[in-house]
């Protein structure tokens, strides 16, 4: 199987789970899959980063605004 899209985010138990990368995409991330999301054109784009093995709870972004780490 592929992941080709993600729709929605884990929202309920956890805060200030989204965020903008200097770039203009956003990251997010849904039970164990961090998602970057390109939404510039007309179909946004997602990238997906699946290392972890249990559900990601926090992200935060690097101040230059590129790197993200994810817990």
């Amino acid at each position: 199987m592929n992941l080709d899209f993600i729709f929605g985010y884990k929202a309920k138990e956890c805060k200030s789970n989204i965020k903008y990368l200097k770039n203009g995409g956003i990251v997010y991330f849904t039970a164990a899959v961090g998602v970057v999301m390109d939404a510039t054109g007309n179909i946004p784009v997602q990238k997906f980063f699946t290392k972890h093995t249990d559900e990601i709870t926090c992200l935060d972004i690097n101040p230059d605004g590129v790197k993200v780490a994810t817990g």
